[in-house]
């Protein structure tokens, strides 16, 4: 049986998400879209490490320990989707975010992801040279509160030969 506050909260979240207006996805993630996705994961030289946290209105921080880390080739499809979702920013607030609509399912197969460490840092080894979207979603619910804080969060990086690049991603 569910308390009776996550039954709020559930509540809460499903109306919530009732209100935030699905965005339809103009670009088409054909097959020549899927096969160039799936050939820029293949196994390069570089790596892209970097780190994942949002800071509270306390002023403490929330990293994104044990949350999937994605890897994203930069492809129409995904700039699109990304354009939608984050509009001008790197942050999607969980609650009233902006939303899309469910994804091709070959966008979804044309992506790396890893769990971030407990203090919020990743490591993606041997990626090929290109430009990604490196992404992840942080949330936490604060005590005697019924909605989440924190959201989505990316960034864009490029990487070039055998580097180490590195990526910030909290929310700015």
């Amino acid at each position: 049986m569910i308390g009776w506050r996550a039954g709020v909260c559930a509540l809460a979240m499903a109306g919530l998400t009732a209100c935030v207006q699905q965005q339809k996805i103009e670009t088409s993630f054909d097959d020549a879209m899927a096969a160039h996705a799936k050939a820029q994961l293949e196994t390069g030289e570089a790596t892209i490490k970097g780190s994942a946290f949002l800071r509270k209105p306390s002023g403490n921080f929330a990293t994104a320990g044990g949350e999937w880390v994605y890897l994203i080739p930069a492809t129409p499809y995904a700039e699109e989707r990304f354009r939608k979702l984050f509009s001008d920013g790197r942050y999607n607030s969980a609650v009233f975010g902006n939303g899309v609509a469910p994804a091709d399912p070959r966008y979804s197969d044309a992506m790396r992801k890893l769990k971030a460490h407990k203090d919020g840092s990743f490591r993606f080894e041997n990626v090929k040279p290109g430009r990604y979207f490196v992404s992840t979603t942080l949330t936490w619910l604060p005590k005697d509160e019924y909605l989440p804080h924190g959201g989505a969060i990316f960034d864009e990086v490029t990487v070039k030969g055998d580097e180490t690049a590195e990526v910030i991603l909290s929310g700015k």
